[in-house]
């Protein structure tokens, strides 16, 4: 297995992701030439902060198009792409993913220019983001933002002559199995649960699971067959040792 770039799905490749690219592509190759069977693997990073603060610049941006007057983030995602993603959003769904300035606002610690921790305001955001919008518009924006830029990222690539096999996501390692009690206790942000724990949340997380095991038995399978062939090789090695022991005796 080679993986490789695995650029964050935050934003844009950009140069450096393209030597990597080069890299990781040349040596697959060599490796594939010289008789390996090579997997090529982007692994997907779609899972944790960054993508929650992607999801809430998009939705912070988004209000701003929709003429609600409020401050953008000093730690939100600030590039032209992101505008992209608002137009996508505004189509599908208008203004109604509004709220006024004072509900995003109300009780949030200040921002850096304000003399407050970017970082806690931001998280801040993050959590009335998810409260105001609830679980399913909130899943709505950052499966769009993430979508969105996995998009560009292997159109990107492939015009760059690199072609991977799977694009594995973080999140699947995250959701394979259902919520752990320690995790949940924890946890000091309960209610993020609420959604996991409802049928269509487990389903949901079912669905993931049976996912990972076929993906499993199916690397199984090709290891299994990947053996038989090792062993047949080894017994035509052996034969024809033994052959040419016996014709020289």
């Amino acid at each position: 297995q080679v993986e490789f770039v695995s650029a964050n799905p935050t934003g844009p490749l950009h140069v450096g992701h393209g030597r990597g690219a080069a890299y990781g592509a040349t040596l697959a190759n060599l490796l594939q030439a010289v008789g390996y069977q090579v997997h090529r693997e982007y692994y997907v990073n779609d899972a944790g902060r960054q993508m929650d603060i992607l999801a809430t610049s998009v939705w912070l941006r988004y209000l701003q198009f929709n003429n609600i007057d409020i401050s953008f983030p000093v730690n939100g995602y600030k590039g032209d792409y992101i505008g992209d993603i608002v137009a996508e959003l505004q189509v599908e769904h208008g203004d109604n993913y509004t709220h006024s300035a004072a509900e995003v606002m109300q009780g949030l610690p200040a921002d850096e220019p304000d003399g407050g921790d970017k970082e806690i305001q931001i998280d801040a955001l993050v959590e009335r983001a998810r409260v105001l919008l609830g679980d399913n518009r909130y899943r709505f924006i950052f499966e769009l933002a993430l979508n969105s830029i996995l998009d560009d990222i292997r159109a990107d690539l492939e015009e760059f002559g690199v072609v991977y096999d799977e694009w594995y996501s973080e999140r699947s390692l995250v959701e394979k199995g259902l919520v752990k009690a320690k995790n949940f206790k924890n946890n000091k942000n309960k209610s993020a649960y609420l959604y996991v724990l409802t049928p269509r949340g487990i389903e949901a997380k079912t669905r993931i699971s049976m996912n990972f095991l076929k993906r499993k038995m199916k690397e199984y399978e090709a290891l299994r067959l990947e053996i038989e062939q090792l062993q047949k090789d080894l017994e035509l090695d052996n034969d024809a040792a033994k052959d040419k022991a016996g014709s020289g005796a």
